[in-house]
Protein backbone atom coordinates (compact mmCIF):
# COMPACT_ATOMS: atom_id res chain seq x y z
CA UNK A 1 0.00 0.00 0.00
CA UNK A 2 1.22 3.92 -0.95
CA UNK A 3 2.08 4.97 2.60
CA UNK A 4 2.26 2.11 4.41
CA UNK A 5 5.51 2.57 6.27
CA UNK A 6 8.14 0.07 5.39
CA UNK A 7 9.24 -2.25 8.00
CA UNK A 8 12.34 -2.99 8.28
CA UNK A 9 12.77 -7.48 9.21
CA UNK A 10 13.86 -8.42 12.69
CA UNK A 11 16.03 -11.12 12.71
CA UNK A 12 14.91 -14.57 13.55
CA UNK A 13 15.28 -15.51 17.64
CA UNK A 14 17.95 -18.04 16.58
CA UNK A 15 20.33 -15.28 14.42
CA UNK A 16 19.72 -12.64 17.47
CA UNK A 17 21.48 -15.59 20.13
CA UNK A 18 24.13 -16.49 17.55
CA UNK A 19 24.97 -12.65 17.02
CA UNK A 20 25.36 -12.58 21.08
CA UNK A 21 27.41 -15.29 21.34
CA UNK A 22 29.57 -14.11 18.41
CA UNK A 23 29.67 -10.75 20.10
CA UNK A 24 30.63 -11.86 23.73
CA UNK A 25 33.49 -14.30 22.08
CA UNK A 26 34.54 -11.12 20.38
CA UNK A 27 35.15 -9.38 23.74
CA UNK A 28 36.88 -12.66 24.73
CA UNK A 29 39.60 -11.54 22.19
CA UNK A 30 38.28 -13.96 19.24
CA UNK A 31 36.18 -11.96 16.75
CA UNK A 32 34.05 -13.32 14.13
CA UNK A 33 35.49 -12.32 10.55
CA UNK A 34 32.38 -11.94 8.09
CA UNK A 35 33.60 -14.89 5.94
CA UNK A 36 33.60 -17.49 8.65
CA UNK A 37 31.24 -20.01 9.27
CA UNK A 38 30.39 -21.41 12.59
CA UNK A 39 32.22 -24.50 12.29
CA UNK A 40 35.76 -22.52 11.16
CA UNK A 41 35.16 -19.74 13.74
CA UNK A 42 35.35 -22.59 16.66
CA UNK A 43 38.82 -23.15 15.44
CA UNK A 44 39.53 -19.68 15.49
CA UNK A 45 37.94 -19.53 19.39
CA UNK A 46 39.93 -22.78 19.80
CA UNK A 47 43.40 -21.21 18.64
CA UNK A 48 42.87 -17.70 20.51
CA UNK A 49 41.11 -18.68 23.62
CA UNK A 50 41.60 -22.31 24.27
CA UNK A 51 40.10 -21.99 27.67
CA UNK A 52 36.78 -21.79 25.76
CA UNK A 53 37.38 -24.27 22.88
CA UNK A 54 34.92 -26.68 24.72
CA UNK A 55 32.31 -24.33 25.20
CA UNK A 56 32.53 -22.66 22.08
CA UNK A 57 32.77 -25.18 19.69
CA UNK A 58 29.53 -26.75 21.20
CA UNK A 59 27.89 -24.24 20.90
CA UNK A 60 28.53 -23.46 17.59
CA UNK A 61 28.00 -26.39 15.86
CA UNK A 62 24.64 -26.41 17.86
CA UNK A 63 24.08 -23.55 16.27
CA UNK A 64 25.11 -24.67 13.09
CA UNK A 65 22.81 -27.64 13.43
CA UNK A 66 19.77 -25.42 14.23
CA UNK A 67 20.34 -23.26 11.31
CA UNK A 68 21.55 -25.73 8.43
CA UNK A 69 20.28 -28.91 9.62
CA UNK A 70 17.09 -31.27 9.62
CA UNK A 71 14.53 -29.49 7.84
CA UNK A 72 11.09 -30.80 7.67
CA UNK A 73 8.89 -32.79 11.00
CA UNK A 74 12.39 -33.41 12.72
CA UNK A 75 13.25 -29.60 12.39
CA UNK A 76 14.66 -28.12 15.22
CA UNK A 77 11.72 -26.65 17.44
CA UNK A 78 11.10 -23.38 19.29
CA UNK A 79 12.21 -25.08 22.57
CA UNK A 80 15.71 -26.43 20.90
CA UNK A 81 16.11 -22.48 20.16
CA UNK A 82 15.08 -21.56 23.64
CA UNK A 83 17.77 -23.92 24.55
CA UNK A 84 20.34 -23.14 22.91
CA UNK A 85 19.37 -19.21 24.00
CA UNK A 86 19.89 -20.26 27.37
CA UNK A 87 23.15 -21.82 27.07
CA UNK A 88 24.80 -18.47 25.31
CA UNK A 89 23.12 -16.13 27.98
CA UNK A 90 25.06 -18.48 30.85
CA UNK A 91 27.91 -18.84 28.63
CA UNK A 92 30.29 -16.41 30.72
CA UNK A 93 33.68 -15.17 29.38
CA UNK A 94 36.74 -13.30 30.75
CA UNK A 95 37.65 -9.95 28.12
CA UNK A 96 41.31 -10.24 27.57
CA UNK A 97 43.28 -7.51 28.47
Amino acid sequence: HVGRALRVPQRDRLARAYNRLCAKLARAGAPREPHLGPHAYAAVVASRRPDLAEAARELLHRYAELRYGVQGADAPGTNDIAAFERDVARLHVRRTS
